[in-house]
């Protein structure tokens, strides 16, 4: 993928020292990787892991509805939380991030956030996706209640039309109520589990009901499927996967998400649930951090350099600026060196300079470029970490397609409430 490229240089002993990795320790994970992949692959090919073959999936009759759906509505009222929403919200937080794009996301259960978001409906060109994979989340089911209850009241007739569910294809509540009130429904296929879903319609409604190009990020996750044909090692999902283990092993149990892209903040979001929920289990498991270049310089580097020798840092950063600003004439005799350059320049310069400060430190970091933020590159990224925390799987001995670990705090939640 020529939009996207990562360096990993700077993870390796020979360049940060002590705390970095071998050459040759990695090449011989790469090899481990091999058949973990081959399995990886089979797998899907007998239908136990299905998020691999949704990039090759025919989503035409979520296209035709979304488009119908666009013609009467022009404001996206999303209900959904973790994997029903957290992908949505990377894709389009970044690709309307100067624009706004009338898109609502109801996920968190504070009431003063639900009331701050109420105000901001306009119902009459207003839709609702109601997301849940089981159908019994409790955020999803409480917040869908209480806007579908402000419907009722809105408009006193039937507004079934202005609702899509998506949740399991035979099961659950909410299925069930959707066809008791004759509501679109659309499945979420049950081999793929709610964390890898945003390339099922989870993610594919929205992206048409919002105008995106569902063929080209479609297309990018199939380019990072291809591209291991032939079982490339030096793919991306293989070196992530490894790299990341091989330093867990050496102790560094927290791995730092840094961007200097800020659009792609929710895009950090939606990787920290896919690496924590997938991967911290039997008491294993690598903590994900996010962290905003350059404002973090000024709240969270000062631990990063000087405190435990516990974190690798991954930096995201642009190739190039699609819009920039010139300093011209500096306000400040002490600033003068900063005539003609521009806001990116300041970005990269700092970027660089934290990059090459951790490095002297023998903090191990790697950095991913993208040149362009657009659909290709979203879908693209989506697979290749999907794919890696899945071959993470194999190194760190878990399963990475459940959670047992969320279960319990839901059991007493709802004991809680029934009393």
């Amino acid at each position: 993928m020529e939009k996207v490229r990562f360096d990993f240089e700077r993870v390796f002993n020979d360049v940060v020292g002590q705390y970095g990795i071998g050459r040759d320790e990695l090449e011989s994970t790469l090899d481990k990787l091999v058949d973990c992949y081959r399995d990886l692959v089979r797998r899907h090919e007998e239908n136990e892991l299905g998020f691999m073959k949704l990039p090759y999936e025919n989503f035409s009759h979520l296209e035709r509805i979304a488009s119908i759906m666009r013609e009467r509505y022009s404001q996206l009222i999303l209900v959904g939380i973790g994997g029903s929403s957290l992908g949505v919200e990377a894709v389009l937080n970044a690709i309307f991030y100067r624009q706004n794009s009338n898109f609502v996301v109801f996920d968190n259960v504070d009431p003063i956030k639900f009331d701050r978001l109420i105000r901001h409906i306009d119902f009459v060109n207003a839709c609702i996706v109601v997301v849940s994979k089981s159908g019994t989340t409790l955020e999803t089911i409480a917040n869908f209640n209480l806007i579908y209850r402000i419907f009722e009241n809105v408009f006193k007739e039937d507004f079934s039309d202005r609702i899509v569910v998506i949740t399991d294809p035979v099961k659950g509540p909410l299925r069930k109520f959707a066809l008791s009130k004759g509501l679109k429904c659309f499945d979420v296929p049950p081999n793929v589990g709610g964390r890898f879903s945003v390339l099922s319609a989870v993610g594919i409604f929205p992206f048409y009901f919002m105008g995106l190009d569902v063929d080209s990020m479609l297309k990018g996750a199939k380019s990072a499927i291809t591209e291991l044909e032939g079982v490339n090692k030096k793919h991306p999902s293989f070196m992530l996967a490894a790299i990341y283990y091989l330093l867990y092993k050496k102790g560094m149990n927290i791995n730092v998400y840094m961007t200097y892209i800020e659009s792609m903040e929710k895009f950090v979001d939606w990787f920290r649930q896919l690496w924590a929920e997938s991967l911290g289990k039997d008491g294993k498991g690598q903590t994900p951090v996010k962290a905003i270049g350059t404002v973090d310089q000024h709240s969270q580097i000062q631990l990063y350099n000087d405190g435990p020798r516990d974190k690798v840092v991954t930096f995201i950063v642009p190739e190039r600026s699609l819009v920039d600003f010139t300093i011209r004439d500096p306000l400040l005799e002490d600033f003068k060196y900063l005539n003609g350059k521009s806001l990116g320049n300041i970005l990269v310069a700092s970027y660089e300079g934290t990059r090459d400060a951790m490095t002297e430190r023998g903090i191990p970091n790697a950095t991913l470029y993208l040149s362009n933020i657009d659909e290709e590159v979203f879908g693209y990224l989506f697979m290749v970490y999907e794919i890696a925390v899945a071959l993470s799987g194999y190194l760190y001995g878990v399963n990475p397609f459940d959670q047992p670990g969320v279960e319990r705090g839901k059991e007493i939640t709802r004991s809680r409430l029934s009393i």
